[in-house]
């Protein structure tokens, strides 16, 4: 019963530690494509601007209402930031998903819109769940974390004008 007991303490123990993955605090190198097909990695990023990075799924009614706000806020997104939309879904059914819930988010030329393959990123960045918004800032450095889709702008606080 002891060896039971032990057993499960140790499982739970581990389960624990892996669920509160450790986010990268430096931008972490990675590979993803565009919706073209074409390869997009961190080399590809904006330069001496803040990465903002909304990992989503297009069922997951979190990241539309997440994505629907980031839309009826579409002002206040700088040109001193680029948001990545990084998605699970496939190309189809994520733009449809922009068309739906952010059509002027996706027409912003600070914004892109890439497909994740075989977990690439997920791995990379400890992706936990949807939504998942990462801010790094033009130095590269992790300055935000979030998953809640009712704090999806909480990076905003977090930006500073940049130096060019």
């Amino acid at each position: 019963m002891k060896k039971v007991i032990s057993v499960l303490i140790v499982s739970l123990l581990i389960n624990l530690n892996l669920s509160a993955q450790e986010k990268p605090q430096l931008l972490p190198n990675f590979a993803i494509q565009d919706t073209d097909g074409n390869t997009f990695s961190e080399k590809d990023l904006a330069h001496n601007k803040y990465i903002v990075f909304v990992y989503f799924n297009p069922t997951c009614p979190h990241c539309q209402r997440a994505f629907k706000t980031l839309n009826e806020n579409v002002a206040k997104l700088g040109n001193n930031m680029t948001v990545y939309g990084i998605t699970v879904g496939d190309k189809g059914n994520s733009l449809f998903f922009m068309k739906k819930y952010a059509p002027a988010l996706n027409e912003r030329s600070n914004f892109k819109l890439l497909l994740e393959k075989d977990k690439a990123f997920t791995t990379v960045f400890g992706v936990e769940r949807y939504p998942s918004i990462y801010l790094y800032s033009p130095d590269k450095k992790l300055l935000s974390f979030e998953q809640d889709e009712k704090k999806v702008l909480n990076f905003l606080g977090k930006i500073q004008p940049v130096d060019r």
